[in-house]
């Protein structure tokens, strides 16, 4: 089974395993839904044979650690997401509080705290 997962590639006299694209299309997808067949099936694979191609590639080391390099990169792109908005709303409430909108202010305040996970959702 040489090759099936990945193809090796010299960078400097240092040997990088690179994953084909279909198993590289296997790993963003399966970060997307979380669901081994249906990553599968985006990815190319034949839907009669999904379910058992995604059972055999999360066994494997190097999808594995793509899969988590991926979520690394996404949980790294929601941070950067999350200090933007938060800069904003800090914005939004010091302009609020200067024009005494104080109802707006403690509104930006109720989304900061939402948004960096301090206080709870409540649906009223």
């Amino acid at each position: 089974m040489i090759g099936l997962l990945s193809y090796n590639q010299t960078c400097a006299g240092v040997e990088i395993r690179v994953l084909k694209p279909r198993h590289e299309r296997f790993c963003r997808q399966f970060v997307d839904c979380m669901n081994a067949t249906a990553a599968a099936k985006a990815a190319g694979y034949r839907p009669a044979s999904a379910r058992n191609a995604g059972y055999r590639l999360l066994r494997q080391p190097q999808i594995i650690r793509r899969i988590i390099e991926l979520q690394h990169e996404t949980a790294a792109t929601h941070c950067r997401d999350a200090n933007v908005l938060l800069g904003k709303l800090e914005t939004i409430y010091r302009r609020a509080v200067d024009d005494r909108q104080l109802a707006a202010a403690a509104r930006a305040v109720e989304l900061q705290a939402r948004l960096s996970g301090l206080a709870p959702r409540i649906s009223l």
